[in-house]
């Protein structure tokens, strides 16, 4: 949700805050001066050095608080009924403090007047003008500060009786701003004028690099700012102004105008963006309403309202847009609209419910809409309502759902797609304590069966979908149950054993018959799938079916398939089990710090068996024999069910290397490197029953260096003729003492370095020359006719330095005929301090064998005191292109900006956000 420009609510907030704080608190009242100066019995009295205290009684006087007061020399004008404090003066009350040169009180004309020295007490140092800050706390310029805010100017005035006051060319800091105004006056208690009011952030106080004036304002405490003209200037040249300008000086939450950007486009001409009203209804709502104009094009209009509520745990929008436009590149004026709609609530303690809904009237509307990239390429609009609820260790939801295709325009509902999921629970849960074994120290045990676990979950859903080509809907519908048991235990207090066990039923409403087409172009006469299928010759297809339309197989049939409703089952189930241990070796080398090295060896074996689904016994698959006299083997359910028998055997080897350094009472562990091996063998794989053998390393020799390397290694020996891997073991062909029993196919090394620190030198000068102080830029006399490497512009810097390097080798032997090799050298990122002020960001990749740079990107940055300068080019590749901006350096002012982009669009964004 958009809120105001920080930079104009800032200025206007931070004007108003000063002259509030001035003439609030200032205000120590005329009762209790006048009652100080009546205790004085003579006409004159002067007081040197004196610090006094006026308290008075709350039931005469608004003060509620002393008021303290020193100066060098205090005057109480009894006839003239004037208190003076000259030279040091100050006043306090409660937290806030004014201090000046000289601080007068007539009380014959209810004013206070706050105001620097006369020039008969100013110093000789500081007659010919104000030079510096030190000058002005010689002279006293009056100083009002209330907590961590200060306000500085030559002359404040109050009057107790009408309530006004004024402060005379005012300055202050607020938010990491600088303020000043010619004049501050009161009018009433919440109403402030100000004249020629100055905002900026730039350090140079008398002459700021840019800053933002105001001839007239009007301020409304905590209410809004009403301002004209408001000129931006950049150095003395005003650059652009507003006639009429209106902002809030709420804090938080408020209604209000939003402020648009603007811009130019070479597609659509000059535009202004983001030009509308924020409403906040209430602590539970609020809107918002934009609208968009294009010169070449039209205009979009947004509109977002949003609610939410705590305690009753709910919140949601509705988002919509709407537009009118004149597509250039068609000439054509269309009409979009787009809506989408978010709820959650949550019902209970344990439910929510969660809708969402998108709906468009235009296929094209991401694209030509889209916020990012990511919207533009979205061809797809879902909505969604889920309702979810927690019950023990189970859960329970219910989901419908639609989702269009905006490229075709079909359509696919779900409704509903229902979940029931329970939790792992022990099947033999035991009421006693588990008894101890090997003392009272020992872990706790308990019987193997203890251990048995069983999860359940089961889903169902009713599909209905509909394609481009046809308004004829399809429906489908499916369920599945998984239980699951699960046995881990520890035996001999060193060996963990696994076993676990899947088991799914899913269910149909219907399976695919299929049937031969001969070259007559009759089917052939086939065995039916089913007793109610119509169609002869219809037969269960392998994965390969689920080609849409025909299957030919030379040379002159084909297949064909359709789906014959029913109920039909499938039950699916595979069993695993697992053995894994650690061992540890420690040797004591003793060799300087390093007091251990320790080896963690884990080796693990695991065995998986999965049955053969496609054989006939199990009825989901049937083997038939085609025309040509091949046989060929169908899945009833369009290829879904798994084939082949899998009963394999893995095994991997863990290596952890460490190190321990240290002292005694305080060692420190070191990972050294993991190196790891893993292969399987499947024993009812028809060939190929060894897998390869993988190996990696991975080392952290520093928290800077990574370093990695992975191998593969083939058992089977490789056939240059056909330039393919035989099923023949290398052992088989070599013998056993030959030594060669696997070849190389692939080998890859990856590592990272990262390097930073501080520069001791941005321009390598020497250190003679830093002895030697440079001329100042303005600084009178001759130029520097030294070496430029000896000047203040390469003076030491302490800004950070640091380089992302990363090199990949990697080379493929799998075919020892076309063996192919890559390395690559990459600078990820790569930042140089060349100046005080100058930034280099260097990233770019490098191919080691072609000697050729695959990408670069160069990003340059200049500190322009205030401003600065970000300059981004890609020299070659899809990104070709530059990137040039200059903004402001205040976070709430970088929206001022000027930036090109490449040359084929440029924006002039110098005041997007007031």
């Amino acid at each position: 949700m958009k809120k105001l420009p920080e930079a104009a609510n800032t200025f206007a907030r931070a004007l108003c805050l000063v002259a509030l704080q001035l003439t609030a608190t200032l205000s120590f009242s005329q009762e209790n001066a006048a009652t100080d100066s009546i205790n004085i019995a003579i006409d004159s009295l002067r007081v040197t050095a004196e610090t006094s205290r006026v308290q008075s009684s709350q039931s005469k006087s608004e003060v509620d608080a002393p008021i303290d007061y020193e100066a060098n020399e205090v005057d109480n004008l009894i006839e003239e009924r004037l208190t003076i404090l000259t030279g040091n003066a100050w006043v306090t009350y409660k937290k806030s403090k004014l201090e000046a040169g000289r601080i007068t009180v007539d009380w014959n004309n209810n004013l206070l007047i706050a105001e620097p020295l006369p020039d008969s007490l100013r110093s000789a140092s500081v007659k010919n003008g104000v030079a510096d800050s030190a000058a002005k706390a010689e002279l006293g310029y009056p100083v009002f500060s209330d907590g961590g805010d200060r306000l500085v100017g030559e002359k404040m005035e109050y009057n107790f009786a009408t309530e006004r006051g004024r402060v005379l060319r005012g300055r202050t800091e607020f938010e990491g701003g600088k303020y000043s105004g010619e004049q501050i006056k009161r009018v009433d208690e919440k109403v402030l004028n100000v004249s020629n009011g100055i905002y900026t952030t730039c350090e140079e106080e008398e002459n700021p690099h840019f800053h933002f004036r105001s001839r007239r304002m009007k301020i409304i405490v905590n209410d809004k700012i009403i301002a004209k003209p408001i000129v931006f200037y950049f150095g003395k040249i005003p650059l652009a102004v507003l006639p009429f300008a209106w902002f809030p000086l709420q804090t938080g939450r408020h209604s209000g105008l939003i402020i648009p950007r603007y811009g130019q486009s070479t597609l659509e001409g000059r535009y202004i963006r983001g030009l509308g009203y924020y409403w906040a209804m209430n602590d539970y709502m609020d809107a918002q309403s934009t609208v968009d104009f294009y010169d070449r094009s039209g205009w979009v209009l947004n509109g977002d309202l949003r609610y939410r509520h705590n305690l009753h745990s709910f919140s949601g929008g509705i988002r919509g847009t709407f537009t009118r436009k004149n597509f250039v590149l068609n000439n054509s004026e269309q009409r979009f609209w787009n809506v989408a709609i978010n709820h959650a609530q949550r019902l209970g303690q344990r439910s929510n419910l969660n809708v969402s809904g998108s709906f468009s009237s235009s296929n094209s509307f991401n694209s030509f809409f889209g916020t990012n990239r990511q919207e533009q390429l979205t061809r797809r609009i879902n909505s969604n309502a889920t309702y979810s609820t927690n019950f023990g260790s189970g859960s329970f939801s219910v989901n419908l759902s639609e989702s269009k295709d905006l490229q075709n325009g079909s359509l696919q509902r779900t409704l509903p797609r229902v979940n029931l999921n329970f939790g792992q629970r022990q099947i033999f849960a035991s009421q006693k304590k588990s008894k101890r074994k090997g003392g009272a120290s020992a872990v706790a045990e308990r019987p193997w069966y203890e251990n048995l676990y069983y999860s359940y979950s089961s889903s169902g859903e009713y599909n209905i979908s509909r394609s481009s080509d046809t308004s004829r809907a399809e429906t489908r519908g499916r369920a599945s149950h998984s239980l699951s048991f699960s046995l881990s235990n520890r035996y001999f207090g060193w060996l963990t054993l696994g076993q676990s066990l899947p088991i799914t039923s899913e269910w149909f409403d219907r399976a695919r018959s299929y049937y031969v087409i001969g070259q007559s172009g009759l089917a052939a006469p086939l065995e039916p799938v089913a007793e109610n299928d119509p169609t002869p010759g219809s037969y269960d297809l392998d994965d390969r079916s689920q080609v849409e339309g025909p299957v030919r197989f030379p040379p002159a049939y084909e297949t064909d398939y359709r789906e014959v409703r029913g109920f039909f089952m499938r039950h699916l189930f595979s069993y695993s089990a697992s053995a894994s241990t650690t061992v540890y070796g420690t040797f004591q080398p003793r060799l300087g710090p390093v007091q251990a090295l320790r080896h963690v060896v884990r080796p693990s074996f695991s065995l998986s068996f999965r049955p053969d689904f496609s054989d006939t016994e199990w009825g989901y698959y049937k083997e038939i024999t085609l025309p040509d006299g091949t046989k060929q083997k169908f899945d009833r359910f369009g290829g879904s069910t798994s084939r082949g028998k899998q009963l394999s055997m893995g095994f991997a080897l863990g290596n952890l290397f460490q190190m321990k350094t240290g002292a005694e009472d305080k060692p420190k562990k070191i990972d050294l490197f993991n190196l790891n091996f893993s292969s399987s063998y499947n024993f009812a794989a028809g060939d190929y029953k060894l897998a390869p053998l993988s190996t990696s390393l991975q080392a952290n020799p520093t928290r800077n260096l990574n370093v990695s390397v992975s191998t593969s290694h083939s058992f089977y020996d490789y056939d240059r003729t056909t330039g393919r891997a035989v099923p023949r073991l290398l052992v088989d062909k070599n013998g056993w003492l030959s030594g060669n029993y696997m070849r190389l196919t692939n080998v890859n090394f990856y590592t990272t370095l990262r390097l930073e620190g501080k520069g001791a030198s941005a321009g390598g000068g020497s250190p003679t020359s830093q002895s030697v102080p440079a001329l100042e830029e303005d600084e009178p006399g001759l130029p520097d006719l030294r070496s430029p490497y000896e000047n203040s512009y390469f003076t030491d810097t302490d800004l950070p330095w640091s380089v992302n390097l990363a090199l990949n080798l990697n080379y493929e032997l799998s075919n020892p005929l076309n063996k192919n090799r890559r390395a690559q050298l990459s600078l990820q990122q790569g930042r140089v301090a060349l100046t005080k002020n100058w930034d280099l960001s260097i990233s770019g990749q490098y191919d080691l064998l072609e000697k050729i740079i695959v990408d670069q990107q160069y990003s340059l940055h200049r500190n322009l005191h205030c401003w600065e300068m970000q300059l981004n080019w890609t020299p070659s590749g899809f990104r070709k292109g530059f990137y040039l901006r200059i903004n402001i350096r205040a976070p709430n002012l970088q929206d001022i900006k000027i930036e090109k982009r490449g040359g084929r669009e440029s924006a002039f964004g110098g005041f997007n956000e007031f």
